[in-house]
């Protein structure tokens, strides 16, 4: 199995640290960008909503395992990642969490890293390129394992 590190680095090398809309000499102008994206704070809320969310729609809501490591995996890549938080949390259709981050390449290709949580205790990571799957591989539930 391969280490945490090894199956996110999609996440990473995709969607590193977002780089503002100034120059990095322009270092007057960025220091006053934050570090970490606000964004982050409202996924943990959503993460904890996508529960009673699912239940509310009649959906087969994610278990506490699956919550639990979405938001073991949440903190995790706010350490590593703080400038690219996740830019969806759904519950996942058979029961469990999704967590994905989209972005626009620059050569105009859409990139999708994912992140699912199933009720029965697996975990994967998934890239997408153009809606086609690029890399797929079991994650541990814990990141720091």
């Amino acid at each position: 199995m391969p280490t945490t590190s090894e199956s996110i680095s999609g996440w990473f090398s995709r969607f590193g640290d977002v780089v503002g809309p100034f120059l990095p000499q322009d270092g007057i102008a960025t220091e006053t960008q934050p570090r970490e994206s606000p964004e982050w704070n409202i996924c943990i809320d959503e993460l904890l909503k996508v529960r009673t969310n699912a239940s509310a729609l009649g959906e087969v809501p994610p278990n506490p395992t699956a919550i639990d490591a979405g938001l073991r995996w949440l903190i995790y890549l706010q350490k590593q990642c703080p400038a690219a938080p996740p830019t969806c949390i759904i519950a996942e259709p058979g029961g469990g969490l999704i967590i994905d981050r989209r972005v626009v390449l620059e050569d105009g290709q859409e990139s999708i890293c994912e992140l699912t949580f199933y009720n029965n205790g697996r975990a994967e990571f998934t890239v997408y390129l153009n809606g086609r799957v690029e890399d797929l591989e079991d994650i541990p539930l814990d990141p720091e394992t």
